[in-house]
């Protein structure tokens, strides 16, 4: 899926970052942090949700933060966020902590860099912990999510209209949905789904290189060995 944008291969020479070191960049009052999405092409921009904190945005690489989901008063934990690659203003956002007890009420997203949010569905989820969006195509997307006790809600499911509509292109039967959702950078037709409890992985290799663009029906129970 990102192998055309990357470049395949592609290495960075070490001496680059070889000075940097870690430092604690805040916000101090946000909590603990379940996912963060940065803005290609600007260093400065990041997004982060937060359990019972809601979404935060810095435009300064952490030197200042706000708090931009504050508005929304039917969910307040974030499980998973993502910025379009390809557009930039575009940030989608899963409610939801997928390891705590506070529930979500499914996906929201922003059309102008998170000042405003629309729920766009998948209510019956009740944790959402991975989104992956294409990289030239805002508005196919992929999210991963957990259901209730009874098995209800969860799976991966896939949205071609900017989540108008969703599909759920995989339900784990008798799980509670899925863990994580991921690409293979080398090899981006390759996505890997990890259940809730001991199903083990289970993993997509359709028949063109093109990551989200091909729906993703095609699943095998088959556990992956390290």
């Amino acid at each position: 899926m990102l192998a055309s944008a990357l470049g395949a291969g592609a290495q960075v020479n070490p001496n680059f970052y070889a000075g940097l070191q870690w430092r604690n960049v805040g916000p101090f009052h946000g909590g603990r942090i379940s996912s963060v999405s940065g803005v290609i092409g600007d260093a400065g921009t990041f997004y982060m949700g937060t359990p019972l904190g809601g979404i935060w945005k810095t435009t300064s690489a952490g030197v200042t933060w706000f708090p931009i989901f504050d508005l929304e008063t039917s969910v307040d934990s974030i499980g998973a966020i993502q910025v379009a690659p390809s557009s930039p203003n575009i940030v989608y956002a899963g409610a939801g902590d997928p390891i705590g007890g506070s529930l979500g009420n499914g996906m929201w997203k922003s059309t102008d860099a998170g000042d405003h949010w629309q729920h766009i569905g998948l209510e019956d989820t009740v944790k959402i912990d991975s989104i992956v969006v294409d990289p030239t195509d805002p508005n196919l997307l992929i999210v991963s999510a957990l259901g209730d006790s009874n098995h209800h809600g969860g799976g991966v499911y896939r949205s071609t209209d900017g989540g108008q509509t969703w599909t759920n292109v995989l339900k784990p039967a008798d799980y509670d949905g899925t863990r994580d959702l991921q690409y293979a950078f080398d090899e981006p037709n390759v996505m890997l789904a990890a259940t809730q409890g001991t199903a083990g992985f289970r993993w997509r290799r359709p028949s063109s290189r093109s990551g989200p663009n091909q729906s993703p029906q095609r699943f095998s129970n088959r556990r992956m060995k390290a």
